[in-house]
């Protein structure tokens, strides 16, 4: 099923999501939610979701990009470079909006699978990114809280003087 996606300024966007009982995650109660994010990031034509931004206040979030599909359950970024890159970034709940964002240029990331199977993962570029941006979500964080302007796409950005 394909879920809402209420836009800012919604006020679930700004709160933090709750952690998942992991023993409840190993029986599969929450699959049904896993694979309605999933289909609701589809139908978006987005590269990740978190659950907030369906107004589940859940500590998880979903990435597909560049042949890599996950699901990150309880995530905990480990480590951030200390190298950053400014980018262009969209967000779900903020449509038609896009702003330059400075992220991390890698990434350590533990998180639980589905299954409640942790794991560990090293990214780097557009999925360090995206990986940084959906964490950003589960703490009630925005790219308006990190870029300086936001603007349709289609007009040129300038960077500030």
């Amino acid at each position: 099923m394909i879920l809402p996606l209420p836009p800012l300024p919604a006020s679930v966007l700004r709160k933090r999501s709750l952690a998942f009982n992991i023993t409840q995650l190993k029986n599969g109660v929450y699959d049904r939610l896993f694979d309605d994010l999933r289909q609701t990031m589809i139908a978006a034509n987005g590269i990740g979701i978190a659950a907030v931004q369906c107004a589940k206040l859940l500590r998880v979030f979903l990435v597909k990009i560049d042949g890599y599909e996950g699901i990150f359950v309880n995530p905990r970024m480990e480590s951030l470079s200390e190298k950053t890159e400014e980018a262009e970034e969209g967000c779900l709940s903020i449509p038609g909006k896009w702003g330059m964002v400075p992220r991390a240029v890698r990434v350590k990331i533990t998180a639980y699978d589905r299954r409640g199977h942790s794991f560990t993962l090293k990214a780097s570029g557009l999925l360090a990114k995206v990986l940084q941006h959906e964490s950003d979500h589960l703490d009630g964080k925005m790219i308006i809280d990190r870029a300086a302007v936001l603007y349709d796409r289609e007009q040129k950005y300038k960077p500030k003087p």
